[in-house]
C-alpha cells in the first residue's frame, strides 16, 4: 500500500480509539490519564505478536524476528526518545480529553503536531514542499484548528501544545530510527522500549495506587477486554502509522490527521444519538453546520496536497 492508503485507514481506526478513549477517562472506568498511560504504553508490547505468524507463514511482507538486529547508539537515542515523547504526548491527550469532547481536543493536537513537525523539518533541512503543497498543508491546518471550536482553558491548551510537540517529536524522531533501521527492527525495539517505559511508570506510587483500585472494582473484567480491545486497534493504526512515516513525509502524515475528525464527525452524526454521554460526541445542530464548515476546508487542503 502506499503512504497515502495506509494513512486513510490508520486515521478511521484512530477516530474509533479517541472516543473510547474519551469514554475511558470521563466514565471513570479508569481513574486517571496516567494509569491509561501505563495501560496504552503497556500494551504496546502486544505489536511483537505481529512476528509470530512469519514463524508458520514463509511469505514476504510479514515482519519476521530474523530481520530484528541490535540497534546503534544514535538509533536506540531516536527510538527511547520517540517513545517518551509518545508517553508524554498520551498522558497530555488524555489529560485534555477529561475536560473536553474528543472532536474539540484531538483537531488541535493534529493541528499543532503538524506544525511543529513542519517546522522542526524546515529548521534541520529535512522537508522541502512545493508550493501548492504549503497551500494544501495550510488549509489542512486551519480546517482542524476551527473544528475544535476553540472551547478550551488555559490548561487545556497548554496540555494540548504538550501533546502536539510531543507527537511530533514522535513522528520525527521514528524516521530518523527507521531511516538508519528496517521496518521490523524499528518496530520492535519500539514496543520493547515502550512496555519497559510504561513499567518504570510502577514505580510511582500514585499509578500503583490508581492500578490496586481499580482491579478491585467489579466492572474490572469487562473493563479490562474494552481496553485490550481499543488498544488492538490503536495499535493497528500505530503499525499503519509508523510505516507510513517510513516511506512518506512526516510532515504530510502528521497534517493528514485531519481526516481522523473527519470520520470522527460522522461517527458522531450516525451514532452521537445513541451513545453514552460519556463519548462526549452528542452534537446539536449548529454543532454540526460548524464541523461541515471545517470539513470543507480540510478537504480542500485534501485535494490541494495530490492534485
Amino acid at each position: 500500500m502506499s503512504w497515502l492508503t495506509l494513512t486513510i485507514i490508520a486515521q478511521f481506526l484512530n477516530s474509533i480509539v479517541a472516543l473510547f478513549d474519551k469514554y475511558f477517562v470521563t466514565s471513570k472506568k479508569i481513574t486517571t490519564p496516567i494509569l491509561y498511560v501505563f495501560y496504552t504504553g503497556f500494551l504496546t508490547a502486544l505489536g511483537i505478536l505481529l512476528y509470530v505468524p512469519a514463524l508458520f507463514i514463509k511469505t514476504l511482507g510479514l515482519p519476521q524476528f530474523s530481520n530484528i538486529e541490535m540497534l546503534g547508539m544514535l538509533t536506540f537515542s531516536a527510538i527511547a526518545t520517540a517513545s517518551l515523547s509518545q508517553l508524554v504526548a498520551l498522558w497530555a491527550l488524555f489529560s485534555a480529553l477529561k475536560k473536553n469532547d474528543a472532536s474539540d481536543v484531538v483537531p488541535v493536537i493534529g493541528s499543532l503536531s503538524a506544525i511543529c513537525a513542519l517546522v522542526i523539518g524546515f529548521v534541520f533541512g529535512a522537508t522541502s514542499l512545493p508550493f501548492h503543497f504549503t497551500i494544501g498543508f495550510a488549509l489542512l491546518v486551519t480546517g482542524t484548528l476551527l473544528i475544535s471550536h476553540f472551547r478550551f482553558s488555559l490548561t487545556t491548551f497548554l496540555l494540548t501544545l504538550l501533546a502536539g510537540l510531543g507527537f511530533a517529536l514522535h513522528g520525527l524522531l521514528l524516521k530518523v530510527a527507521l531511516s538508519n533501521s528496517s521496518f521490523d527492527t524499528g518496530f520492535f525495539w519500539f514496543a520493547c522500549i515502550t512496555s519497559v517505559f510504561s513499567l518504570m511508570l510502577f514505580a510511582f506510587r500514585p499509578v500503583r495506587k490508581a492500578f490496586f483500585s481499580q482491579t478491585k472494582e467489579k466492572h474490572i473484567k469487562s473493563t479490562g477486554a474494552l481496553l485490550i480491545g481499543n488498544k488492538v486497534i490503536a495499535g493497528i493504526a500505530g503499525i499503519l502509522l509508523i510505516k507510513a512515516i517510513e516511506i512518506g513525509e512526516v510532515s504530510l502524515v502528521q497534517a493528514l490527521g485531519g481526516l481522523q475528525f473527519v470520520f470522527l464527525f460522522l461517527l458522531a452524526v450516525i451514532f452521537g444519538r445513541v451513545t453514552s454521554i460519556d463519548f462526549g460526541e452528542n452534537m446539536t445542530r449548529k454543532d454540526i453546520y460548524h464541523k461541515l464548515i471545517s470539513i470543507g476546508i480540510i478537504s480542500a487542503g485534501f485535494v490541494l496536497l495530490f492534485i
